[in-house]
């Protein structure tokens, strides 16, 4: 970098200061936070699972939908199309 007081490069090793501490930690939590919360706004915006007000049984075609597990090990479907109950 560049010392402030003579304008040149500074030296390998040489002590340059809070302010240039600053200068590099600020970007890096502000860059921090805003993928935080942009990153928050979007995963609000699609449900993880649906659930049903009620019991019930869904019947499909096998070829519509292939089993799986969810990552806390319960039974589950992965479906790509989009269906309506």
């Amino acid at each position: 970098g560049q010392s402030p007081t003579h304008g040149d490069l500074v030296e390998l090793g040489e002590v340059v200061g809070i302010i240039a501490g600053q200068s590099i930690g600020e970007p890096g939590t502000q860059l921090t936070l805003r993928t935080f919360h942009t990153s928050e706004v979007f995963t609000r915006g699609t449900p993880e699972h649906v659930r049903a007000p009620f019991n019930g049984k869904i019947k499909f075609n096998e070829d519509l939908a292939h089993p799986t597990r969810t990552r806390h090990g319960h039974p589950a479907f992965l479906c790509y199309l989009d269906l309506y109950v």
